[in-house]
């Protein structure tokens, strides 16, 4: 899945569950995920993980205290930035950030906190605290890159992602660029910045800013061109 969101303000704290757990509690598939930063506002956070040293014994305090600033991460965002959220790591979109956000296909989410607050009807929406305790740990920068490039990539400055889940890779196009979409894997365009066109077989289809093309598998080589930052998402 591929989506914008537009956090105008904190949203819920969450964790997804991994494939193993979900496919056995669930059957569902789990959910590893990839935020790219399209815009944020001057000292904009996400919430991402547990903080240094802290654990989930740490975090189960954490919950019966009510007490999740003593153990949750909070990062400063800026425009161009990627962050890559494995199933098992606490997160969150705060206030004042557009974000691209890159997943695998699956809303398996448990909410873990939700500022107390209280939805049309007067309840607060429910939480799913006893099987997020169950699926969030801790990582280390380490461990997260070694998922987040599990398929190689790591050293090539274009390359967001190369995961079993998925490959994101970050275009800076200024002129024109030959693609392949091989029989494989198809290929999702999501432009972020600027605009571009992407030419086949003698015919130009325009790519504005905030919006996604799916290029189908088989498809063979085409171009971009044009001066635009493009996500380009494959698996």
């Amino acid at each position: 899945l591929i989506k914008f969101i537009d956090a105008a303000k904190d949203l819920s704290v969450q964790v997804h569950p991994n494939d193993e757990y979900a496919q056995k509690e669930e059957n569902d598939s789990g959910k590893t995920e990839m935020w790219y930063i399209v815009d944020a506002e001057e000292g904009a956070e996400i919430v991402c993980g547990l903080k240094d040293g802290k654990t989930q014994e740490d975090f189960a305090r954490a919950v019966s205290e009510n007490d999740y600033s003593s153990v949750l991460r909070r990062v400063k965002v800026k425009n161009g930035e990627s962050y890559f959220i494995p199933a098992g790591l606490a997160h969150a979109i705060c206030g004042g950030i557009l974000i691209a956000e890159i997943q695998q296909n699956s809303d398996l989410t448990y909410r873990i906190y939700d500022y107390d607050r209280v939805g049309a009807d007067g309840k607060k929406r429910p939480l799913h605290v006893e099987r997020a305790l169950d699926v969030v740990r801790a990582f280390d920068e380490h461990e997260i890159n070694a998922i987040r490039y599990s398929k190689g990539g790591e050293h090539d400055p274009e390359c967001l992602a190369d995961s079993e889940y998925f490959s994101v890779r970050r275009i800076e196009l200024d002129g024109k660029r030959s693609l392949c979409a091989d029989k494989m894997s198809f290929h999702c365009l999501l432009c972020v910045d600027g605009e571009a066109e992407i030419v086949f077989s003698g015919e130009a289809t325009p790519i504005l800013r905030g919006e996604c093309v799916f290029i189908p598998a088989k498809m063979g080589e085409y171009e971009i061109c044009g001066k635009a930052c493009l996500l380009l998402s494959k698996i």
